[in-house]
């Protein structure tokens, strides 16, 4: 393990795991503790807190500036997110080991599918007929 503290962005404590081989960064803020981290393939920032009624974990995207919160059900495959912007619950699976994934609305019930393309983003949504 590796840590650093980069001025810019604040006092953050850094490091990376050898067998990701990706970069993670803490810092502890009024509202909570929150993680951030970016990968080097994706070029991704991602930030993380843990709240007490589960285990959410909420990131963002330099070049969308949009925030999500992800928590993941069980050992499953399942997982919820919320846009903080928006406030709109979704719950979404893989499908197999591909990049296909399918999200759900809980409020409307509406299906989505998209597919991750190199930078990670979700684009291409097509909703799907109930």
């Amino acid at each position: 393990y590796k840590c650093y503290t980069t001025i810019a962005l604040g006092n953050y404590k850094c490091c990376t795991t050898i067998a990701l081989g990706d970069y993670k960064c803490y810092t502890t803020i009024a509202l909570g503790d929150y993680k951030c981290c970016t990968t080097i393939a994706l070029g991704e920032y991602k930030c993380y807190t843990t709240i007490a009624l589960g285990d959410y974990k909420c990131c963002t995207t330099i070049a969308l500036a949009d925030y999500k919160c992800y928590t993941t059900i069980a050992l499953g495959d399942y997982k919820c997110y919320t846009t903080i912007a928006l406030g709109n619950y979704k719950c979404c699976t893989t499908i197999a080991l591909g990049e296909y994934k399918c999200y759900t609305t809980i409020a409307l019930g509406d299906y989505k599918c998209c597919t991750t393309i190199a930078l990670g983003d979700y684009k291409c949504y097509t909703t799907i007929a109930l």
